[in-house]
C-alpha cells in the first residue's frame, strides 16, 4: 500500500485533463486508498484496463506566434490520472531492475544499428 501512496503523492496535484486530478486523490487518500489499491492490483495482475481508464484526450499546443501549417502545432496527449498513476507504479517497479533488464553491450549495439 505504501508503494501506491508514494506514487500518487509523487504526481503534480493540479494536472488532469478530465475527472479528478491527483490532488483530489492525495487529499482523500485515507478514504479512497483501499479502493484504488484493490483496482490497481487487479489492473496490474490482469493487464486489463476499463475503457474509460485507457482513453486519452489529444490537443494541439501552438508553437510560436503564428500557426498556419500543422508544423506550427505540437500534439499533446492528456491521460487519465489513474492511468498515469499505474504508469508511475510500473516505471518504479521496472526502474529498480533496469540494470538487470538491459546490458551495456546490447544498448551500444542498438544505438549503432540506428
Amino acid at each position: 500500500m505504501e508503494e501506491f501512496r508514494y506514487a500518487i503523492f509523487l504526481m503534480h496535484p493540479d494536472k488532469c485533463p478530465d475527472g479528478y486530478n491527483s490532488g483530489f486523490y492525495q487529499h482523500f487518500w485515507s478514504s479512497c486508498s483501499e479502493d484504488i489499491f484493490k483496482d490497481c492490483c487487479e489492473w496490474l495482475e490482469t493487464g486489463q484496463f476499463t475503457a474509460s481508464l485507457n482513453s486519452s484526450n489529444i490537443t494541439l499546443i501552438p508553437k510560436g506566434n503564428i500557426q498556419t501549417i500543422m508544423k506550427d502545432w505540437r500534439p499533446m496527449t492528456l491521460c487519465n490520472v489513474l492511468y498515469k498513476f499505474i504508469s508511475c507504479l510500473v516505471f518504479k517497479r521496472t526502474h529498480i531492475m533496469q540494470h538487470k533488464l538491459t546490458h551495456v553491450d546490447i544498448q551500444r549495439d542498438l544505438i549503432h544499428a540506428t
